[in-house]
């Protein structure tokens, strides 16, 4: 038995071998295509002064803008120079920060506050704030407070979604290899955390709602029963098909984003709203192919 394992264990060495090789010439592969994925995400070292940036992010920000918004220059000029002083504190790009702030909030400063943290039973609640909806919990009285603050604060509000973006894409980065794609890794975990939904486990966790559901004997001749049970499934149905469309709608969460993201950095208005985008394939289309990328002197 001994000397078996011994043949097979020389047999393998070259295959050990050669897995080896690839493995580190893989790994040296990998460790440029973070880069290359995630450039859009960090900011360039040749940008130019403050003033032509801040001009150029206005745009950015009235080309994505709804529609229906009536925001001044100087409104967007409040948002562009929050991003850009983000931008310089933590390396995120503030093209970025503007189109997560797009998803969010619409550029308002919003507080999305649990209803427990206005119950006084409740000594610990947590809420989305600001223009970025980033999230905080603690003391309810804590919270209340802060979620005030940075409703009215674009630049702190700005500065934490950064530094928590930023801490997410060193982690991807770090362990691009089981993370692809790069983009969804990181605006993933900032929208929903670690444990992120995918429509596939969207579709694990809700794709089997019939099976799921009361199943109605139809040969039952009590006809009450039967009424009962179909209405019983029905309610079962919709709450299942309601639950997998909100997970969906999470797990495109990035998607919407990069969607944002697109129309900001080319100064294009998308003709639908980007949360409607299902893929990256079909951002393009979304915006008229017949305008071309606006330059931040076209607009003041």
């Amino acid at each position: 038995m001994l000397r078996i394992l011994i043949i097979l264990f020389c047999l393998a060495m070259p295959s050990i071998a050669r897995a080896e090789r690839l493995a580190v010439s893989d790994g040296t592969a990998n460790i440029e295509a973070p880069e290359e994925l995630l450039r859009g995400f960090l900011a360039q070292a040749n940008q130019n002064d403050d003033a032509e940036e801040v001009k150029r992010l206005v745009v950015a920000v009235r080309s994505i803008e709804d529609k229906w918004s009536r925001m001044t220059d100087q409104y967007r000029e409040r948002i562009a120079r929050a991003a850009i002083k983000a931008s310089k504190a933590t390396g995120v790009d503030a093209t970025l920060l503007i189109a997560v702030a797009r998803q969010e909030s619409d550029f308002r400063g919003l507080q999305s506050i649990h209803p427990r943290c206005r119950d006084p039973r409740y000594s610990v609640c947590q809420a989305d704030c600001g223009i970025t909806q980033h999230h905080i919990q603690g003391n309810r009285h804590w919270v209340l407070k802060r979620c005030r603050q940075l409703a009215q604060d674009f630049d702190e509000s700005f500065l934490l979604s950064a530094k928590e973006i930023r801490h997410h894409i060193d982690w991807c980065g770090k362990n691009a290899k089981w993370q692809q794609p790069l983009q969804r890794c990181v605006l993933a975990r900032y929208n929903a955390g670690p444990a992120y939904p995918t429509p596939v486990r969207c579709d694990q966790r809700y794709g089997g709602c019939k099976e799921t559901c009361l199943v109605v004997d139809w040969t039952d001749p009590n006809l009450e029963r039967k009424q009962l049970r179909y209405s019983l499934r029905q309610t079962c149905l919709n709450r299942c098909y309601v639950a997998q469309r909100k997970c969906r709608a999470r797990a495109n969460y990035w998607i919407g984003v990069m969607c944002f993201d697109h129309g900001a950095r080319r100064g294009l208005k998308a003709t639908r709203s980007c949360r409607y985008v299902w893929s990256l394939a079909s951002i393009p289309a979304q915006y008229p192919a017949s305008e071309s990328s606006a330059s931040p002197s076209a607009t003041k």
